[in-house]
């Protein structure tokens, strides 16, 4: 009895006759029809001299287009109500209708949004100038911090917090730290250095003087931030009639990654100027066209009313990878900049 009642079922049903629209008939959902039938019934009111209906209260019928229903004026109460009965809340809610109301209401605030844009005030873009100076970098920071909180970039060791400060190694890392209280910020626990991050040591103390003046206390100490980053050790680089170039793209990104976080460090401290130099262009022997280049594209979304380069030419320039000095090729670099910025 059962497979007949099957049988039954699945016996095909006659074919209904077609039933044939005009070519100006109009096609409407549930909803649309129902909100039709609501107007028509208020006119005849209307025309047989009976009070004015109101406009039909809006229904989300879910069968009805999202686009439809967003083009009605909207019920926050009855769409609520229509909400909790979709399931809102409940244990086994009916997502398609769910997903659909929420698809209405972002359909509304996408028309209100280009309905009503507001006319911003145009941005106004400062650019400040970056500078390549033949300069001490903590008495260039020293005459910065007078009126700008000053991040100074370290040069630092990735293995060993200082490098070799203690046994008198003469690079920028040990003479930053001959010349303030650095060490007492620096912890091994950080170390090695991450390749794409970078210490940020917040008011050290600079109490002491220059190596060409002999280390004097200062009487007037001064407070830096201090950003301590290791640049890449020893790239393999092409020398042509070009210049100098990183061989593998690895190593400039690497480069690449160590300048932004630089830059991103010093705005994170708040500080609004930053005294830079010729970040790995001495005894680790990046070539400094490369790396003035990395930095001038990187500079472009940092946040600083001033950036400086201080730089010397030591006993590490006019090698392979730095033929004419790092002073000079910085210096063009940023004169380029300057001048393209001026067209």
């Amino acid at each position: 009895m059962g497979w007949l009642r099957f049988f039954r079922c699945c016996r095909r049903r006659p074919r209904m006759p077609r039933v044939w629209r005009s070519a100006a008939a109009t096609v409407r959902s549930p909803a649309q029809a129902q909100q039709a039938a609501r107007c028509d019934e208020g006119r005849r009111r209307t025309a047989g001299g009976g009070p004015v209906e109101s406009a039909p209260p809006n229904y989300y019928d879910h069968s009805s287009r999202a686009e439809d229903l967003a083009s009605l004026d909207h019920d926050p109460q009855r769409w609520r109500e229509d909400f909790q009965r979709a399931g809102d809340g409940k244990k086994n809610p009916d997502m398609f209708v769910i997903r659909k109301m929420r698809k209405v209401i972002w359909l509304q605030t996408e028309k209100w949004i280009s309905n009503n844009l507001r006319q911003l005030p145009p941005v106004i873009t400062y650019i400040w100038p970056e500078e390549v100076v033949e300069q001490d970098i903590l008495e260039h920071a020293q005459e910065l911090a007078r009126s700008h909180r000053v991040a100074v970039l370290n040069m630092a060791s990735a293995a060993q917090p200082g490098g070799g400060f203690r046994e008198g190694a003469g690079a920028q890392e040990e003479n930053l730290h001959r010349r303030s209280d650095l060490v007492r910020f620096l912890d091994t626990r950080w170390y090695p250095l991450p390749e794409d991050k970078c210490l940020v040591s917040k008011d050290v103390t600079v109490f002491r003087g220059s190596e060409k003046e002999g280390y004097p206390f200062l009487e007037e100490k001064f407070y830096v931030d201090f950003l301590t980053c290791a640049a890449v050790r020893y790239p393999h680089v092409h020398v042509d009639h070009c210049g100098c170039r990183y061989k593998y793209p690895d190593d400039e990104e690497s480069m690449r990654k160590k300048a932004r976080a630089i830059l991103g460090a010093a705005t994170a401290a708040h500080c609004d100027a930053v005294v830079l130099s010729a970040f790995g262009c001495g005894a680790f022997g990046n070539p400094p066209e490369e790396v003035a280049r990395v930095f001038q594209e990187e500079l472009r979304t940092a946040c600083l009313k001033k950036v400086s380069f201080c730089i010397f030419n030591d006993h590490n320039s006019g090698r392979r990878h730095n033929p004419r000095g790092n002073f000079i090729p910085f210096k063009e670099a940023f004169a380029r900049r300057e001048r393209s910025m001026d067209l």
